[in-house]
């Protein structure tokens, strides 16, 4: 898990981190669970490395870092 952020309802966190966690060379995805360890949702999957997620202020949205120009595998 890398960089968590709480929603500011106290209620949820989001992440980053790679699935599978033993992955050496995996892309990072962000990731939303609740605070109680259920409903774990991946909010990307894709090559790219996805990271510094953060809630808006008003928890409606979530924002995040992206390098669209490399794969995983190459960084």
């Amino acid at each position: 898990m890398m960089r968590p952020d709480w929603s500011p309802n106290g209620q949820q966190i989001v992440y980053a981190s790679t699935m599978p966690q033993d992955c050496d060379n995996c892309a990072f995805d962000i990731f939303v669970i609740n605070r109680d360890g259920t409903g774990l949702t991946q909010l990307t999957n894709d090559e790219w490395m996805n990271w510094d997620p953060a809630w808006s202020p008003n928890g409606a949205t979530i924002a995040f870092s992206s390098d669209r120009t490399a794969t995983g595998k190459s960084i």
